[in-house]
């Protein structure tokens, strides 16, 4: 079984501290998209850290707009690719 798989995110997108990313793995010919969505926020020594918590309302609209960006992008790949086929 051929399995593919991409080492950086096929669409990735930026809302606030919320961070949304498809990624696309391709397997016998076919082509799958995965979602992560996570909010970036400092630690106490003001590094970067990622977290698949989310804070309140403010984070849960991000959120959605986040999850609606990426079906939308996934959509036009999925289009895309049956009018190639």
């Amino acid at each position: 079984m051929k399995n593919e798989q991409q080492t950086s995110p096929a669409f990735n997108k930026q809302l606030g501290n919320i961070r949304v990313a498809v990624w696309r793995n391709e397997v016998n010919g076919r082509t799958y998209f995965n979602t992560t969505i996570s909010r970036q926020y400092r630690d106490k020594d003001e590094r970067f850290q990622e977290s698949n918590s989310f804070n309140g309302q403010a984070d849960l609209v991000l959120v959605q707009s986040a999850a609606k960006q990426a079906a939308e992008w996934i959509d036009s790949q999925e289009r895309t690719s049956a009018i190639e086929a």
